[in-house]
């Protein structure tokens, strides 16, 4: 990069008239001023900034994704009158001439407050005893924002050459991490940046939040240290940092955004703080997308491949997986992603919804003859029934392959009741129920080894961003014991011989009665997945993500709501456990015992927990203690019997009044939140529901993908077109060389970038003046001349 800017004409042309401009400037000033000892020491100093400046033309270290002369200051311009003003500022500093110093300071902002901060400033420019007093008065003007008084300053570093970049040590006002770069990205101030870009500044960029390398590990965690890696992360999500001070703004804002949300959920402490900054981040990716004017560029934007693992890079917008990892929902909401991500989903089907017929011939294809589609698509490895490459027909597909292993788990039920007796143990005797559970079975295995490829590809954090991953998970694991206990079962009867046998005789974890609990409850959750596919439609789909959203929160007070009938039920169970099974006579000789109620702690938490429902009156715990004395008269514990009313009464002030009431509050809260961000939430799950599609592991539902997997792999390895490679094992050839299509893509992505950044600070610049306009209009309307 170093070289590139050293070979541009217009920065060398510059730069020449910079040394000469300052040569004859130098010769001004100081032939104007006695030859005193000081004075030379300054044009000696002065010409050894010369040499200095020509060192810096472009230092190798820094990394700018643009050219400098592509975001001029509008208040700056590099002209051989404002060298020699530089040159005499200089001058002026070294001879200690305060009021020539706060002249030029004057001359050059108006952004000064008071005196009292000029004279400041001036003091600490002209305080040459050590780099703290200038480090202090840099990072001043940059707070102010002014690029002359940045250049202005930057020139008397000569004599400190290793300070320049670091920040204060003894400063009151600015915390030692905080260097003049990091300030100025903190501040936004696209021309300061770019200044100090070009003199070699740059930022320590801090690692993840999860590592767990030795560094880190010796890393104490104090205000300070924490202070510093949020100010950081401040500068590193500025837009000037990300436009200017990175080589691909889009790759590096995703990259950001996934470090941020991990900060958010580790330091718990800053989670508003870095939540702020996720939300900024996902601002400027919008800013970004909304600058491509045409489907061209937008495609130019996301199908470059930098980033994505290898595997992923062969899929179409790479970028767009890239984003959905970092949870980017603001920008995969947008109106240009989103219309490009809907063109890969229809694939081949660009007339969809045109011709009723054809799209009734289509249906049928994937619905009533899928299996037999579906089963020459696999076996040929994908080079049979082309429609399958739809991501759309991959869906339909999906969708009725669902709905048959749901309608298997109703077929079973109706066989259990016709033809299976309580007493039989042998699951196999039933042709048609054990060929329906292999069905089950089978499918079961072909959604593992797709939910596998997912877990593996994304990791387990990613995995579960979406909350049917969860329900995937559950039912894959509730068939896994149910298969499990089903293996059992069938080895514990060919063992024993014993193929029918009345279940009062059977132990409480048979395999068989284990089987029948797995079994239903992953029935429970298939059946509740079905939610999975409706949620593509509009407003059913609104409504499930924001139920889904509700569910979170109830979760938690769920949470609340036990521990508080735990610890109810503990007090309980200590004050009336002693008392069980005490007996005493009542009117007309009848004996009441004192009952089991609370008896154990499980059990006086089971009947908490059904008391929230209203199953707990207050005669079922009447204390009975015994009959004592002569006549046998009754006890009466009165102390005991309150402590019990009163623990009672409290828990259902508790809960009850207080818990209910506050998760109605929370849910009405939770729904209000959701209802603001329902568009973004409905378009952020259709993507990751289309891409999911998208991707190769999906070309066929299970279980047919268990052969396309298999006949897939063996294509792959001995067709010569795929090597092998590491954690994606199988990867095309061509993805790996560096080919002429590829570079014109970079080329065209570099070119895309520098035209969107030029739109970007166009439509800054465009709607302050249009606010501004409207500010002067509004203010001459209420004071008219």
């Amino acid at each position: 990069m170093g070289n590139e800017c050293r070979a541009d004409p217009v920065i060398n042309s510059r730069l020449d008239r910079f040394e000469t401009v300052w040569n004859e400037a130098l010769k001004e000033t100081f032939s104007s001023q006695r030859r005193s000892p000081a004075v030379h020491c300054q044009a000696t100093v002065g010409s050894s900034l010369l040499a200095m400046t020509t060192i810096h033309r472009r230092p190798p270290q820094v990394r700018l994704a643009k050219k400098p002369a592509i975001f001029p200051s509008p208040e700056w311009t590099l002209t051989d009158e404002t060298l020699s003003e530089i040159a005499k500022f200089r001058a002026a500093v070294f001879a200690k001439d305060f009021d020539r110093v706060k002249a030029i300071l004057n001359s050059l902002t108006s952004s000064f407050t008071n005196e009292y901060q000029v004279d400041d400033l001036c003091s600490k420019i002209c305080d040459r005893s050590s780099a703290e007093p200038l480090k202090e008065a840099l990072l001043t003007v940059i707070c102010i924002g002014s690029r002359p008084l940045v250049e202005y300053i930057l020139v008397l570093f000569h004599e400190f050459p290793d300070e320049e970049c670091s920040g204060c040590y003894d400063s009151r006002a600015f915390m030692p991490h905080l260097t003049p770069l990091v300030m100025a990205c903190i501040c936004n101030n696209y021309s300061i940046v770019e200044c100090l870009l070009l003199r070699g500044h740059d930022i320590d960029l801090p690692h993840r939040i999860d590592c767990r390398c030795l560094q880190c590990f010796y890393v104490p965690n104090t205000v300070a240290n924490n202070q510093q890696l949020l100010d950081i992360y401040k500068a590193l999500s500025s837009e000037a940092f990300l436009w200017l001070a990175t080589s691909d703004p889009f790759l590096s804002m995703i990259e950001l955004s996934d470090d941020l949300r991990l900060c958010a959920d580790a330091m718990p402490a800053y989670k508003v703080a870095f939540n702020a900054l996720h939300q900024s981040v996902q601002s400027f990716g919008v800013a970004l997308i909304q600058q491509c004017w045409s489907m061209e560029e937008v495609d130019v934007l996301l199908r470059q491949p930098d980033g994505a693992y290898l595997a992923e890079s062969q899929n179409h917008y790479p970028r767009i997986r890239l984003a959905l990892d970092g949870q980017m929902r603001k920008f995969l909401s947008h109106m240009n992603v989103q219309v490009s991500v809907e063109n890969i989903w229809h694939g081949g089907w660009t007339d969809y919804g045109c011709s009723f017929v054809r799209d009734v011939y289509r249906m049928l294809r994937h619905t009533v003859f899928y299996p037999i589609l579906a089963f020459l698509h696999a076996i040929s490895a994908g080079k049979l029934v082309q429609s399958f490459n739809n991501p759309i027909a991959r869906f339909i597909s999906f969708l009725t392959s669902y709905l048959t292993f749901l309608a298997t788990l109703i077929a079973i039920r109706y066989v259990q009741v016709y033809y299976e007796k309580s007493y039989d143990r042998d699951k196999m005797e039933n042709k048609a129920y054990f060929a329906l559970e292999m069905y089950v079975f089978l499918y079961i295995a072909g959604m593992i080894l797709w939910q596998f490829m997912e877990f593996a590809r994304r990791g387990i954090h990613k995995y579960f961003d979406m909350w049917w991953r969860y329900f995937d998970f559950s039912i894959m694991t509730f068939f896994i014991f149910s298969t499990t206990s089903f293996g059992c079962a069938c080895a514990v009867v060919k063992n024993d011989g014993i193929k029918q046998l009345h279940r009062r005789h059977w132990l409480w974890y048979d395999p068989i009665i284990l089987f029948d609990v797995f079994f239903a409850s992953g029935c429970v959750m298939a059946f509740w997945r079905i939610f999975y596919f409706v949620q593509l439609w509009r407003y059913l789909g609104s409504a499930i993500i924001s139920i889904g959203k509700c569910v979170e929160r109830a979760f938690n007070f769920f949470i609340i709501m036990f521990l508080v009938m735990w610890a109810f039920a503990a007090g309980a169970n200590t004050i009336m456990e002693n008392y069980t099974g005490l007996k005493e006579t009542v009117q007309y000789g009848r004996v009441h015992e004192q009952g089991e109620m609370f008896s154990g702690l499980i059990i006086t938490f089971r009947n908490l927990y059904w008391a929230y429902y209203g199953y707990l009156h207050p005669l079922d715990y009447t204390l009975a203690v015994g009959d004592a004395g002569p006549a046998l008269t009754n006890t009466n514990h009165i102390f005991t019997h309150m402590s019990l009313e009163i623990t009672l009464a409290l828990y259902h002030l508790v809960v009850i009044v207080c818990l209910l009431k506050l998760s109605i509050a929370f849910l009405v809260l939770s729904t209000e939140e959701v209802l603001k961000n329902e568009d973004v939430e409905w378009k952020y799950s259709r993507i990751y529901i289309y891409y999911e599609y998208i991707e190769h592991s999906c070309s066929v539902p299970p279980p047919f993908n268990i052969l396309h997997m298999i006949t897939s792999f063996v294509y792959r390895l001995f067709s010569g077109e795929y090597v092998l490679m590491w954690p994606d094992l199988l990867v095309k050839a061509k993805m790996i060389d560096e080919s002429e299509t590829r570079r014109i893509e970079t080329h065209a992505y570099r070119d895309l970038q520098m035209q969107l950044f030029k739109r970007y600070q166009a439509m800054k610049v465009y709607r302050y003046q249009t606010i501004q306009k409207m500010d002067t209009e509004a203010t001459s309307a209420e004071h008219p001349a």
